[in-house]
């Protein structure tokens, strides 16, 4: 008779399991400095579920990741075989792929719906202060959106 499991933490209703936990411990998002474990975790979680939110990302699961790193990894590998060009690694590690993948998906986020969301009064309020060209003023608003978003997620957990 098999144990039942308990996830090590919950995340905005998302159970996080010992392996999952111990694999986003691991990872870096870029707002990791000075986090313990579980604010790691969170912040990973938080993130991956904001991704979803805006469907950047369809599965967020551990289960999800693992089956689609396999499959990429498979695909690599028979490119290579038929003599095709790779950029990057032969094989991605889990947590190579999923800092490429995050970084990705974070980019396609910030140009292609919060750089969308950011208005003309933003832009001129922001260049009041200095004078940068407006597709890089809405960059960095739009960034600034994304963390601020995620904060008050992780905030909330």
């Amino acid at each position: 008779q098999g144990i039942k499991k308990e996830p090590v933490i919950i995340v905005s209703g998302k159970k996080i399991y010992e392996e999952e936990y111990n694999f986003l411990k691991r990872v870096s998002t870029g707002y990791m400095e000075g986090k313990n474990e579980k604010e790691r975790v969170t912040i990973a979680k938080c993130e991956q579920i904001l991704l979803k939110k805006y469907k950047i990302i369809e599965d967020i699961s551990y289960k999800g990741f693992l089956e689609e790193l396999e499959r990429v990894n498979q695909e690599r590998k028979a490119t290579l075989k038929q003599g095709g060009i790779l950029y990057g690694p032969d094989t991605f590690s889990p947590e190579v792929y999923y800092d490429y993948k995050l970084s990705e998906a974070r980019e396609k986020l910030y140009h292609e719906i919060l750089m969308d969301e950011v208005t003309d009064k933003e832009v001129k309020r922001y260049n009041s202060e200095t004078v940068v060209e407006e597709k890089q003023i809405r960059y960095q608003i739009a960034l600034k959106k994304y963390t601020d978003i995620l904060n008050r997620m992780v905030d909330d957990n």
